[in-house]
């Protein structure tokens, strides 16, 4: 899929006439999403590092792969974060494996959709949840005039590939990427 993603970015790049680029709009505007979003990823260090084009490389192929199998989606802003946190713990075939299964998951489809219903759906759920078992919490963010519909999205997509620690992320680590 790698292999095939390469093949469609060239001929997006050496599209002079941009009859490529209108035949696959959708591809090239979750390709051209890609190139923008990776250099702005912010690459946790407990990981190890990563290559930027391995990133895009990855990003690409599940787009490609969505594109093929009509996905819902292809490619939306915050996957990068979730690409970069496997490829730190995975080899690129297993990160793609994974990030396929993932993105495969009903709810992680829900979030990522963004579908304005669905989303107030699950910040009334997360609101009520919130007042019964943290009502100070709750009180403060309505205080503030603070709605999930501002954080939620943030945090239940990526946030936890930036800043929980690598051991609240995963309940069984995955192995380590060949040295």
């Amino acid at each position: 899929m790698a292999e095939a993603a390469a093949k469609v970015r060239a001929r997006l790049d050496a599209d002079a006439d941009g009859s490529f680029r209108n035949a696959n709009a959708p591809l090239a505007a979750d390709f051209d999403v890609i190139r923008e979003d990776v250099p702005r990823t912010a690459l946790p260090g407990d990981g190890g590092p990563i290559d930027a084009g391995v990133l895009a490389q990855l990003l690409e192929a599940h787009a490609l792969a969505e594109s093929l199998a009509r996905g819902s989606f292809g490619y939306v802003q915050g996957m990068a974060d979730i690409g970069a946190f496997l490829l730190q713990r995975c080899a690129p075939w297993q990160a793609f494996g994974c990030l396929r299964s993932l993105v495969s998951r009903r709810f992680v489809q829900l979030l990522l959709r963004l579908d304005r219903d669905e989303w107030r759906q699950l910040s009334t759920a997360f609101t009520n949840l919130l007042r019964l078992h943290l009502p100070g919490l709750a009180s403060h963010l309505e205080h503030v005039q603070l709605e999930p519909e501002l954080y939620l999205p943030e945090w239940l997509m990526t946030l936890w590939t930036r800043a929980l620690r690598p051991e609240a992320r995963m309940s069984s680590p995955l192995p380590s990427p060949p040295t």
